[in-house]
């Protein structure tokens, strides 16, 4: 399916589901002066016109909202913010001023989400989000967090202003929102991208409710199935009628219910086989694929195990065929087996 469909759906879907929701948006001092210039008023006024409660927060001393031209806020006193405030049914957009010390005041805006029990926290700074080694982290459970925040600086755990809002993230989450983002504002899109995809722009910290998952596929996810099949070019393109038939003991890796990924099988109960038909993941997720990938594979080898199987195999010519260049692949116990036809194929023994 082409990328701005799959795009266009996803946006639908999460606009659907966030109707009626409160965000809470914490604008950081680096790039609160340039909030207009950077479209991100724009896109906070796209999402309130979806029915989405805006609040926003900030803690720069001496600005001045009332330069903004192209979003019509409110000043708001922090004390009459309660659990019971709504948004104005005018499509004002309450704007609060949270004082504060830089270590201080992404706490002080933890307490408020709390207290408003909004359904997402957005931190929107000059940076994507929260690094390890260099390598950006999309999402973190709450215990993933705060293994991360006890790992030490000089193991290049999270470090400095970063810190702090990851320990805000945790401490908001804790005590009952759901999902805390943090996102560069200097990002075209961020906001939207953040809220309306499923992979998002940023990093993402969520409570213990699955998130991503894998689980068994259902009839409903059919289409979804083929979608992400028909991304990569096979030998023997699957088409839907030919997936229902395999449907039954699949599994899906899905983002909030959208399937991203699949691992469809076929039993040869004669041969004491399980067969993997096809594994994949989308390319929305190529970049953590391999994760994905083990957690599909995983998954199957233990149903295997369950059902008395002997062995697992898969040919290379209709999965993704690096799959060998993973080190886990190999330490599972996969060996590969060349066949006369030059169809290659991996074979798991499992009565070893």
């Amino acid at each position: 399916m082409e990328e701005g469909v799959r795009t266009i759906r996803e946006a639908l879907y999460y606009l659907r589901a966030h109707q009626g929701s409160k965000f809470l948006i914490k604008l950081g001092y680096q790039i609160i002066d340039q909030v207009e210039e950077l479209g991100i008023l724009k896109d906070i006024d796209l999402l309130c016109g979806a029915g989405i409660n805006v609040i926003l927060a900030y803690s720069k001393k001496g600005f001045n909202p009332g330069t903004w031209v192209s979003l019509n806020c409110t000043a708001r006193r922090l004390e009459e913010l309660t659990d019971t405030f709504s948004c104005p049914p005018d499509g004002t957009v309450p704007l609060i001023y949270c004082e504060g010390t830089q270590n201080t005041e992404d706490e002080a805006i933890a307490r408020l989400a709390t207290n408003l029990r909004v359904d997402k926290l957005i931190f929107i700074t000059n940076r994507d989000g929260v690094f390890v080694k260099d390598q950006l982290v999309r999402q973190m459970t709450i215990d993933e967090a705060q293994e991360l925040l006890a790992t030490p600086r000089t193991s290049k755990g999270v470090t400095k202003g970063m810190r702090c809002k990851v320990q805000a993230a945790v401490m908001a989450c804790e005590q009952g929102v759901p999902r805390i983002h943090i996102i560069s504002g200097e990002r075209p899109g961020a906001l939207l991208k953040e809220t309306l995809t499923c992979e998002g722009l940023g990093t993402m910290v969520y409570a213990r409710s699955p998130y991503q998952k894998i689980r068994w596929a259902q009839p409903k996810d059919l289409p979804a199935i083929v979608e992400v099949l028909t991304e990569y070019e096979f030998d023997l393109p699957l088409t839907l009628a030919e997936t229902k038939t395999r449907i039954e003991n699949s599994l899906v890796f899905s983002v909030d219910e959208e399937v991203h990924g699949c691992l469809l099988t076929i039993e040869h109960p004669d041969k004491q086989a399980l067969e993997i038909a096809y594994l994949i993941v989308s390319k929305n997720y190529q970049d953590s694929d391999t994760l994905h990938l083990q957690g599909l594979l995983e998954h199957t080898i233990q149903y295997a195990r369950e059902k008395g199987y002997g062995k697992i195999f898969l040919e290379a010519q209709k999965n993704q065929i690096w799959l060998e260049i993973y080190p886990w692949f190999l330490q599972l116990g996969f060996k590969k087996q060349v066949r006369q036809e030059h169809k290659d194929i991996w074979v798991l023994a499992l009565d070893a």
